[in-house]
């Protein structure tokens, strides 16, 4: 069943949080449908990534492949797996058309340190992210970049959030970037720094109200 409201997209579209997003969007909305498959026509050419849909998740356990994870799929086969009629894994596809040098960091980032922990062919998962994962994912999902003169969200949780609910405050990682490329600053930065260094600096950003970030 799906929770993609074309309404809602429409009328959030003028939003100021979706601002990085709404010509991807409003193009996308020219589409007959909201599909996967739609998204992949529109979005693929630009982030240079595939679209596809997700596969049903295995139910008995296999040895772990790297190459089969979500980072692992994106990373190193140029495919976001996503959900058919889910509002989150559309906004991440979007996400992907204004950011797509960020995302593709923020994901190898996220394998390389998934890697670190699981060996390849083990049955044995991490019980919960690490501290590296988790604070990337917390980037990823509510990441705002602070460029003069404007705000632009990149975390797909955060204009999730503005589409089903608008009026709702929420709670943003606020990045502080230079220069006129936000996402090429941004991916710079991630691809720059070793483990510890990335995990502090991610773990020192403020987080602020979105609401406050247009005062």
């Amino acid at each position: 069943m799906s929770d993609v409201d074309r309404e809602a997209l429409q009328a959030a579209s003028a939003h100021p949080a979706l601002r990085a997003i709404a010509p991807f969007l409003l193009r996308l909305l020219d589409e007959p449908d909201l599909s996967v498959a739609s998204i992949d026509r529109v979005f693929a050419g630009r982030s240079q990534i595939r679209f596809e849909v997700q596969p049903p998740k295995r139910k008995r356990r296999e040895p772990f492949e790297a190459a089969r994870s979500y980072d692992g799929s994106i990373t190193l086969r140029g495919v976001v797996p996503s959900r058919e009629g889910s509002l989150h894994d559309l906004m991440n596809a979007l996400a992907w058309a204004a950011f797509p040098h960020s995302k593709r960091a923020i994901h190898a980032r996220q394998l390389a340190a998934l890697v670190n922990e699981v060996e390849e062919g083990s049955l044995a998962l991490p019980g919960r992210r690490s501290r590296l994962r988790d604070r990337l994912s917390m980037l990823d999902e509510g990441g705002v970049l602070l460029c003069d003169p404007h705000p632009l969200v990149l975390g797909h949780a955060v204009t999730e959030q503005v589409v089903r609910d608008a009026s709702r405050d929420i709670q943003t990682c606020v990045v502080r970037i230079t220069g006129d490329d936000p996402d090429a600053a941004l991916a710079a930065q991630l691809t720059s720094l070793d483990d510890a260094s990335l995990e502090r600096w991610i773990g020192a950003l403020p987080s602020g109200a979105l609401r406050a970030l247009w005062r």
